[in-house]
């Protein structure tokens, strides 16, 4: 840790220099538009059809912002940092491309996301008869 100023809290303000790899992990756009970019190519859909089930899945959501191709391009160019996915429409594209990824993407290092049935495999109840 270090330590600005003389260390006893009379003047200065005490930090934890985090190391480079935790540094860059507090910043997930990168990993955010990798993730997205790579879920659009797992669903085998086209921009195209991913723009179009996000804006059919506002329209549900009463999201009235659509997007566009050029808008889905921005949030997926890695070197358009100013460009980010709005937190609302993150779970639409989920929805849209099937994958958690990009909510992943956002979580601490070592965090992971279950599935409901995940989940209940992991405790040990027996779906089918309601038991442990």
């Amino acid at each position: 840790m270090a330590v600005n100023g003389n260390g006893n809290g009379k003047f200065g303000h005490r930090y934890t220099q985090l190391s480079l790899r935790d540094q860059i992990r507090l910043d997930p756009s990168d990993l955010l538009k990798v993730s997205m970019k790579e879920a659009i190519d797992a669903a085998g859909l086209s921009r195209a059809q991913v723009v179009d089930e996000m804006n059919r899945l506002s329209a549900i959501a009463g999201i009235s912002v659509r997007v566009s191709e050029a808008i889905l391009d921005k949030w997926l160019a890695r070197w358009s940092t100013g460009h980010m996915i709005p937190v609302r429409h993150i779970t639409i594209f989920c929805q849209a491309t099937g994958s958690l990824a990009p909510l992943a993407a956002l979580l601490p290092p070592g965090s992971e996301i279950f599935s409901g049935e995940e989940l209940l495999q992991l405790s040990g109840l027996d779906t089918k008869r309601g038991r442990v």
